[in-house]
């Protein structure tokens, strides 16, 4: 078994295994990626590195990944990376070496960049991860330590209760934006991000290179709620993940199940969009550079999403546990999928400052379209 580097030569096996893995959680699923395997680190940054475990007859074992971006940690402009996509399969020699091949690796590579910390997204109700990688039976093998940053939720609103709930405010003026509205939208997002103990600034023109480099995002998918003033107050770009990659489904489970049978029951009655059958792929609609100044305005932004849906689609988001300004209204549809936001430390590594709990603390600067 040997670690390589993946190029771009590589994207077409990748994809072909990365369709193979099945992920477990309340729903199990796999993720087939289209156009090049890497777009999707794209969102993010252009400087990434994927290594791929071989065997002896180069077939793929594992695959992870590691994205760094230009960071404000705790107030300190550095160099983060993010681990993400870590694949691996069921062989008893991959299980075995995946850590001291892939963690070297990694080490490495954040090395060269002065990257201190690294930061990773880990679903929790995915007990197969958590047992191999926040609590480990094997405590002599050389692992990282896993500390919890904030909790937060992938939200999705699959459909409305009849008359129940108030309507969303009707004084403001939300309307689909251009380009002529690009530096407006940049200055608000950014102005969202102060005070966060995590996130990624952008001057104007890494933004404009971000949008380029978004497949399925453009200027006119972005809607802005602006006030009497003619301020920006909440902005969303609703984002379609199939341009990038789509979620096939293979089992509901617990919770997940019971919410699948339900909204069978609630498109009947015309008020919901219900799952599809394990077999086929999910239709999320993403809400990007999702922010509002407060919850009447995120409510007035989710009605304009809702109401574009097709009938095999629903809305997903993303909000940190304490975030009240994106919390769902009631009257709404919605489910909740828990994840944590890991911070990966080193078996040597000292425990930085602000993993420290501070309830009062913005929630963190993350895309779920990212992750």
């Amino acid at each position: 078994m040997r670690l390589c580097r993946a190029e771009e030569k590589d994207s077409e096996k990748l994809k072909e295994f990365f369709s193979e893995q099945k992920v477990p959680g309340v729903i199990t699923y796999s993720v087939d990626r289209h156009g090049s395997f890497f777009d999707k680190y794209r969102l993010q940054s252009d400087d990434f590195v994927t290594f791929m475990m071989v065997d002896h007859n180069e077939q793929i074992q594992g695959v992870a990944t590691l994205v760094f971006r230009k960071a404000r940690l705790n107030q300190v402009e550095q160099v983060v990376a993010y681990a993400m996509d870590l694949r691996i399969t069921k062989s008893r020699k991959a299980v075995i070496l995946w850590t001291q091949l892939f963690l070297d690796a990694f080490y490495q590579e954040a090395k060269e960049r002065e990257s201190i910390y690294t930061f990773s997204v880990i679903e929790r109700t995915e007990s197969a991860a958590y047992n191999a990688l926040i609590r480990p039976r094997q405590s002599r093998r050389k692992l990282p330590r896993y500390y919890l940053f904030r909790q937060f939720y992938a939200v999705s609103i699959h459909g409305k209760w009849p008359l129940l709930g108030e309507e969303p405010i009707t004084s403001l003026t939300i309307r689909n934006a251009d380009m002529n509205d690009a530096e407006e939208i940049h200055s608000y997002l950014e102005a969202q991000k102060e005070g966060k103990t995590l996130s990624f600034p952008l001057s104007f023109e890494e933004f404009i290179h971000r949008i380029k480099n978004w497949r399925g995002l453009d200027w006119s998918d972005f809607i802005i709620a602006k006030d009497a003033d003619g301020n920006i107050c909440g902005c969303v770009a609703p984002w379609e993940s199939e341009h990038i990659q789509t979620y096939k489904i293979h089992e509901y489970s617990g919770r997940s199940h019971l919410l699948y049978q339900g909204l069978i029951y609630a498109s009947l009655l015309g008020f919901a969009n219900k799952l599809p059958s394990a077999g086929d792929a999910i239709e999320p609609v993403i809400l990007t550079h999702l922010a509002a100044d407060n919850p009447d305005i995120f409510h007035a932004l989710l009605e304009k999403c809702y109401q574009k849906l097709n009938d095999r689609q629903f809305l997903l988001y993303g909000t940190f546990k304490g975030d009240y300004n994106l919390r769902p209204p009631r009257s709404y549809i919605f489910a909740q999928i828990p994840y944590g936001l890991y911070s990966v430390l080193r078996p040597q590594q000292n425990f930085p400052d602000f993993l420290r709990p501070n309830p009062w603390s913005p929630a963190p600067d993350l895309e779920l379209a990212e992750i």
